[in-house]
């Protein structure tokens, strides 16, 4: 991911994580904006900008240590005032994963993960070194248990303080829902808005950071 933020992000202020996504092809005239769509549709990483900087960190580790990046602690009750936050244990996330390559001599492949979607979300993903159906079986498994974990998502509304910004970290609180307890996640965005009782603002939860 370095090289490619390197080489077609010159002249801004970076910071990347340093990951491998393999072999990846483009194919015809895109835009960089396009590609860093693609990453974020098909790979587990997010990209930002935030107060002029350009950041792609991993979506569910903290690799990327900076400065800029701050961590603020929430607790239900005490500086929550209301959340519309969804816990979903791993047996109950419907995803198929759907892995494909086409071959050197032009014979398509592919796999899905469970075999039967149902009403499941569908997540394609192409797999230019893959050799075989063995290949993308393997791949479409491994894929699939990255995405049957156990999540919680949605948003909360705080205070103005402690103020949050996109990509910084928030650690969340509930004594009275145990599994929504002592978490950690991205906070993917943030709406903010004033009225009669001050700052307020709406956090929407990212990826979990283990």
């Amino acid at each position: 991911m370095n090289d490619f933020i390197n080489e077609f992000m010159v002249g801004y202020n970076v910071s990347a994580a340093d990951v491998n996504f393999g072999e990846v092809r483009i194919t015809g005239e895109t835009t960089v904006a396009n590609v860093l769509d693609y990453f974020m549709e098909n790979y587990p990483v997010k990209f930002f900008f935030r107060d002029g900087k350009f950041y792609g960190i991993l979506a569910h580790t903290q690799l990327m240590k900076d400065e800029g990046v701050q961590t603020h602690k929430f607790k239900y009750g005490l500086n929550v005032i209301n959340d519309n936050l969804k816990y979903t244990l791993a047996d109950d996330v419907k995803i198929q994963i759907v892995a494909k390559v086409i071959l050197q001599d032009n014979t398509k492949l592919e796999w899905k993960e469970p075999q039967e979607a149902g009403d499941a979300e569908i997540r394609t993903f192409l797999i230019p070194g893959a050799k075989n159906l063995n290949d993308l079986k393997k791949y479409a498994q491994d894929k699939l248990s990255t995405y049957k974990v156990d999540k919680m998502e949605g948003t909360f509304t705080a205070f103005g303080e402690p103020l949050v910004k996109k990509g910084y970290i928030v650690h969340y609180f509930d004594d009275e829902h145990s599994e929504r307890n002592d978490k950690r996640f991205v906070a993917d965005a943030v709406t903010y808005s004033y009225g009669l009782g001050g700052y307020r603002q709406e956090i929407t939860l990212g990826a979990e950071i283990k």
